[in-house]
């Protein structure tokens, strides 16, 4: 038994073809119809690739997406075809992706805290604190030199004006603060201006000392 199924083994085996050739139909054709469904659908920007636009369309991405204006001034010169020149300026999608923005999807931005911009000096002055990477030197005249150094500053801007004030500190701490809100209000006095309103953040302008300065001068 192990002597036949050697024997069988070492046969050749010979390849039959079959009677009928075996097809595969890529493009699937349906019988009785003339016109075939190819499976891969042509791209928008391929398609009609011999019209003078889809020519242009083509030069615009050999140029690096250049603007199809400058593309047809180019062609009215010549360095392109100048049948180019007038032709309809067709659409790139890649463009159009890369000029799409993000829309709110939510609601529209609120207009509630929208002010009227003031038009007279000392309505309203903007008030903000800085901190100096780099201490500043105090200037002396006289004395032995001191270590302290300025490294922060109050900045105030009249609204109406643009006037800008800027006052040195050593600290940012609200009672130097305040030394430089009375030399602001000093200097605007001297100039026959009354500051009637600041506006500003949180942070040292909302301490109690501030809060309180402020109110008494209303």
């Amino acid at each position: 038994m192990d002597d036949q199924m050697a024997a069988t083994s070492r046969v050749p085996r010979t390849w039959t073809p079959p009677e009928q050739p075996i097809t595969t139909d890529f493009l699937l054709q349906t019988p009785g119809r003339d016109k075939c469904t190819p499976v891969v659908v042509e791209d928008e920007e391929d398609r009609q690739s011999t019209t003078p636009a889809a020519k242009l369309l083509k030069i615009h991405h050999k140029f690096g997406h250049a603007p199809f204006p400058k593309l047809q001034e180019i062609a009215k010169q010549g360095i392109i075809p100048r049948r180019l020149a007038n032709c309809p300026i067709p659409i790139c999608s890649a463009c159009m992706y890369a000029k799409a923005t993000k829309r709110p999807w939510r609601s529209k931005p609120s207009k509630q805290h929208s002010q009227p911009i003031p038009t007279t000096p000392g309505k309203v002055v903007s008030v903000d604190q800085l901190v100096s990477p780099t201490p500043g030197l105090i200037a002396q005249m006289t004395g032995k030199l001191t270590t302290r150094r300025y490294k922060y500053a109050t900045v105030f801007v009249d609204q109406a004006t643009r006037l800008g004030f800027v006052y040195l500190q050593k600290t940012a701490t609200a009672e130097e603060t305040i030394i430089g809100k009375t030399a602001f209000e000093k200097y605007a006095t001297d100039r026959g201006v009354r500051i009637q309103a600041y506006h500003a953040d949180n942070g040292v302008f909302r301490a109690h000392k501030w809060v309180q300065a402020c109110n008494e001068k209303q």
